[in-house]
């Protein structure tokens, strides 16, 4: 701010300042949060030190100037958003919206939860305050996950063998579709310990005491069992399971 020349921007000097835009200013320049403020009809930009990493080689050209000098490769997106905040005075509000900006010389997609709230100055709305999280790596975290999750399934509904799974402490949480056309029992129906009721009565104790075993001191899980068929009889099955 001190060593802005402020004659060259629309805001004027600090001194000049209304007094709402000095009091918002001056509660974002400390906070940890990344804020920028885009004051008046030409959406001058102000944002604090947590801010200025997210525009990367913009700043500290941004600050001080109309919004679409930086923002110009958003402005299309950024702008109507801007605009319906001063418009009709509320708060626009979205999680991980997908943002596509060039900070570093290149373009990318970026992601970012976003609150943009008016700044009341006079009898309207002086500027449009902008808090934002950045989401980019938690998005393409759980967008891996969901691509990793459903190469399991379908490799795990590939096959003709049984799949099943458990949580750390050996809640049952997980089978493939083999299992249910095997048993023909409802999905979900056997989560937690309700498979041991699909074994053989002669076999529970056994099939019970030797996973518990297995949980307890992390050995792989190694048995034969009776499993009940849909058709109501019992056939010998081979049950593994490693840790």
């Amino acid at each position: 701010v001190a060593r802005k020349d402020w004659s060259q921007s629309l805001l004027g000097p600090p001194d000049h300042w209304s007094p709402a835009l000095k009091t918002t200013f001056g509660l974002m320049v400390p906070a940890m949060a990344q804020i920028v403020l885009f004051w008046g009809p030409e959406y001058v930009a102000l944002y604090n030190d947590a801010y200025a990493p997210t525009i990367g080689d913009k700043h500290p050209r941004a600050f001080g100037r109309p919004a679409v000098e930086s923002w110009t490769e958003l402005w299309d997106d950024l702008e109507p958003l801007l605009r319906q905040v001063r418009e009709t005075g509320r708060t626009v509000h979205a999680d991980s919206r997908p943002f596509h900006i060039e900070r570093h010389g290149y373009p990318e997609t970026v992601y970012f939860d976003i609150s943009y709230s008016p700044v009341p100055d006079g009898d309207g709305v002086g500027g449009v305050l902008c808090i934002v999280r950045k989401t980019t790596e938690r998005v393409r975290s759980d967008r891996a996950l969901r691509e990793s999750e459903s190469k399991f399934h379908a490799m795990a509904n590939s096959i003709d063998q049984m799949i099943w799974a458990t949580r750390p402490d050996g809640f049952h949480d997980y089978y493939n579709k083999r299992w249910y056309e095997y048993t023909g029992v409802p999905e979900g129906s056997t989560d937690g310990a309700a498979w041991n009721g699909m074994f053989h009565p002669e076999d529970q104790e056994r099939a019970w005491t030797v996973w518990r075993r297995s949980l307890e001191t992390g050995e792989p899980y190694h048995i034969e069992y009776r499993l009940r068929h849909r058709s109501g009889a019992y056939r010998w099955v081979l049950g593994r399971a490693q840790p």
